[in-house]
């Protein structure tokens, strides 16, 4: 075959596959977590360079075992750039570590952002609860923290309980009595 033909078998085949592309694209990007569905396992690396798995914690647990206990988890996915996620992370901090008697497993979630960024911004917030680095997104994607133009929604925060179902998922800060509340009854489960 000549060249213009081959140009155009090619133009003729990338139009036709462009629509199932951004059909599939776009629907990928839908959030796919609802609550009462299985949280979307993940496997992320801690800032401390520690490899935290969820179903070390909720769930299934995977075997070999580090924990034999499930438990209830917490997780809150921000970027340093967001406001209304500095909030919500010193909220749930305190919330968590104040309260010893409640086991729940809390882990912050950065969306995207570069190591050493988010080191400085968790040096800086006084941040002790651990914090997970999501270098490609992948797991806010399967999370629903994007819509489906692939823009970050934050904070996005997502109750897990000790069987691995999600129990609350919400976008947003709203303000801290409405974050107590929640947490309470998370707690009590």
């Amino acid at each position: 075959m000549s060249e213009k033909t081959w140009a155009l078998v090619f133009s003729v085949l990338f139009l036709c596959a462009l629509p199932v592309f951004a059909f599939t694209h776009a629907a990928a990007n839908i959030d796919s977590t609802a609550v009462g569905d299985e949280a979307p396992s993940f496997v992320l690396r801690a800032l401390d360079s520690t490899t935290v798995f969820l179903r070390d914690y909720c769930g299934t647990l995977r075997k070999p075992w580090i924990n034999k206990i499930q438990y209830p988890v917490i997780l809150s996915f921000f970027a340093t750039w967001c406001e209304p996620c500095r909030k919500e992370m010193q909220i749930l901090q305190h919330y968590v570590l104040s309260d010893v008697h409640k086991p729940l497993k809390l882990f912050f979630i950065n969306v995207g952002e570069q190591e050493q960024k988010v080191r400085q911004y968790i040096r800086l917030q006084a941040i002790t609860a651990p914090v997970l680095l999501d270098e490609f997104m992948t797991t806010a994607q399967r999370y629903g923290v994007m819509n489906s133009k692939n823009v970050l929604q934050l904070p996005t925060m997502v109750f897990i309980n000790r069987e691995g179902k999600i129990r609350y998922w919400h976008r947003g800060f709203t303000n801290e009595e409405f974050l107590i509340n929640a947490l309470q009854e998370f707690a009590t489960e």
